[in-house]
């Protein structure tokens, strides 16, 4: 999973409780490209896949939250 504006991608180690409005994490181990591991708690709520609302936690300790490209 690559998250854009982050410019970092990530894995997810754990299932995703999936429903019709919602996705819910539950302590998902997520790993980035250097093998770095965090967690996440929260959930992402939709309506009809429009108007997203996120509420999450990102517990990560070595792992680049945002990683920049200098020119």
């Amino acid at each position: 999973m690559k998250i854009d504006f982050l410019n970092t991608s990530y894995t997810l180690r754990d299932a995703v409780e999936i429903t019709s409005d919602m996705f819910l994490l539950e302590n998902i181990e997520i790993v980035d490209p250097e093998g770095n591991v965090g967690h996440v708690i929260g959930s992402v709520v939709h309506e009809n896949f429009r108007e997203w609302s996120y509420d999450l936690f990102i517990d990560i300790e070595k792992t680049p939250f945002l990683c920049l490209k200098y020119y």
